[in-house]
């Protein structure tokens, strides 16, 4: 969906270099010089290549910047034209992007410290999705460990039959697991007891009933949650897709190739930012890490991706240090494409002392609230709606919904061009000033894998349309004058429906 700026641009830039090289643009309306102003700054080239071509080349750097004048007519008339352009935004190279995320553990309720992960790998999915990009959005589960010997001493202490777990069995589950891992801490035994347990599993010389049915459970309730955030995966792998078992060979080229080694208690390590890691325990039990790496090669074999996105938070930094040193000895060109999208953990939270908040209990908490509020007379307050605090997704919500009503309810149709000389307003310059940078927003929310950007974007538009509300009416004035001030929210409410859609939000059509 293209919104002029991009057409404006390309009668002054090359279109490659423009998408390559421009960091940053700002738009603003000079209401009393009739004018749009565009400031276009560069990104650092390598290469000092040009912005154009021919006699009007213009180079841009890193270090300058150039103003562009538009007048107003002209902005006005190329960003609300296009309103209906509906491009697919075709990449004349489209990248094939794998990106892990949300990978919760099985036999564990989903907390809200698996949220961030969910949330921003699905606005990276979608925004890749949006410009084109083949994405792969793969949701890797948690399903193997010493963690499985722990629940397994739990389930045996308190004699619980997993088979009949009936009500509420995650939460069974969990109980079982903190209980666990508090004996653990008490008794030595406990622990040597789960890491037997877990021995004996990855090298199948014990039952994996209790494992299937865990797993199984774990896996219905993770799809009711997915099913209630709107979110969906194209692949779902498991850590044991990758035992001791399947990855034996792969760890005994590691060894013979010099990349991992024995050390005085068995444990095969290597050597990362001079620190000693362990990759495999001293009876070649598996661990997160050599599990890790397996995947990791594993998944460029099957996808040949040319980006392999792990949205994972900053904890495991030092995990992705190692998987990426280790894989990059075997496979320079796989871990060129790889990249760890850190983010901040919430605190406070541990699963293995129990202190954690659950997902869907804040849902129904929420959903309860909602409801609650709905059912409330509500004033409506200029001041609260153009408020700068408390912004909020329901703020855009609301926003959206009114944008729907005023088409559906105002009267007026749409008209086939903008005619600028029904819109001297200078609310409408500021609105179709931010309309005008929604391309370049989504650009950078992708580069820098940051939703926050396209978030506070929105926010902005959001102030500058609730004005228009407040000091322009479509409602019993000329039809000509209604259709093209239509037109303006029209496409507003275009940009709003899109930003929510890719930041992972239905668009409500009414609260």
């Amino acid at each position: 969906m293209k919104y002029g700026l991009d057409k404006i641009l390309s009668q002054t830039y090359a279109k490659e270099a423009r998408v390559r090289h421009i960091k940053n643009i700002q738009v603003s309306y000079k209401h009393n010089e009739n004018r749009f102003a565009l400031i276009v700054s560069g990104k650092q080239s390598s290469n000092n290549q040009t912005l154009g071509k021919g006699s009007n080349e213009q180079a841009l750097d890193s270090n300058s910047h150039r103003e562009l004048s538009i007048g107003r007519e002209t902005f006005l008339a190329t960003v609300l034209t296009q309103r209906n352009d509906i491009e697919q935004n075709k990449q004349n190279n489209p990248k094939k992007i794998v990106i892990d995320f949300s990978s919760p553990n099985i036999a564990k309720p989903f907390h809200v410290g698996h949220l961030r992960s969910t949330i921003i790998g699905n606005f990276i999915a979608n925004i890749n999705k949006y410009f084109d990009h083949k994405v792969i959005r793969l949701n890797y589960l948690g399903d193997w460990g010493t963690q499985f010997g722990l629940l397994q001493y739990g389930l045996k202490a308190k004699n619980i039959d997993v088979a009949k777990l009936q009500t509420n069995p995650i939460k069974t589950l969990y109980d079982v697991y903190v209980y666990a891992n508090r004996m653990s801490r008490e008794d030595e035994s406990v622990q040597q007891e789960a890491r037997k347990y877990f021995s004996e599993i990855e090298q199948g010389t014990t039952s994996l009933d209790n494992w299937k049915a865990i797993r199984e459970t774990t896996l219905q309730e993770l799809e009711n949650v997915y099913q209630r955030l709107g979110i969906h995966f194209d692949e779902y792998h498991w850590e044991s897709d990758y035992n001791g078992g399947v990855i034996k060979d792969l760890m005994g080229s590691l060894e013979n190739d010099g990349i991992i080694r024995n050390d005085e208690s068995g444990k095969k390590i290597t050597t990362v930012n001079n620190r000693d890691v362990t990759v495999l325990k001293s009876d070649n039990s598996t661990l997160y890490l050599s599990r890790d790496i397996a995947a990791l090669l594993d998944r460029y074999q099957q996808f040949e991706f040319d980006k392999m996105l792990y949205v994972v938070d900053n904890g495991q930094t030092d995990h992705f240090s190692a998987v990426f040193h280790v894989v990059k000895q075997i496979n320079k060109k796989c871990t060129d494409c790889c990249e760890h999208i850190k983010f901040g953990r919430i605190k406070g939270m541990s699963t293995r002392s129990g202190n954690v908040v659950f997902l869907n209990d804040i849902l129904d908490e929420a959903k309860q609230k909602m409801h609650e509020q709905q059912q409330k007379d509500y004033v409506f307050n200029w001041d609260r709606a153009l408020q700068s605090d408390g912004d909020s997704g329901i703020k855009l919500q609301y926003l959206h919904c009114r944008l729907w009503s005023l088409e559906q309810s105002c009267g007026a149709s749409l008209p086939e061009q903008c005619d600028p000389h029904y819109l001297p307003e200078e609310v409408i310059g500021d609105v179709v000033a931010e309309l005008a940078k929604f391309e370049h927003i989504l650009h950078k929310s992708s580069e820098e894998y940051e939703a926050c950007i396209l978030v506070g974007y929105l926010l902005r538009l959001a102030k500058h349309v609730n004005r228009m509300f407040n000091e322009l009416k479509v409602k019993n004035v000329d039809a000509d004058l209604a259709s093209q001030r239509l037109l303006v929210f029209h496409t507003a409410r275009l940009v709003v429906k899109t930003g929510l859609e890719v930041l992972g939000v239905k668009p409500l059509l009414e609260m």
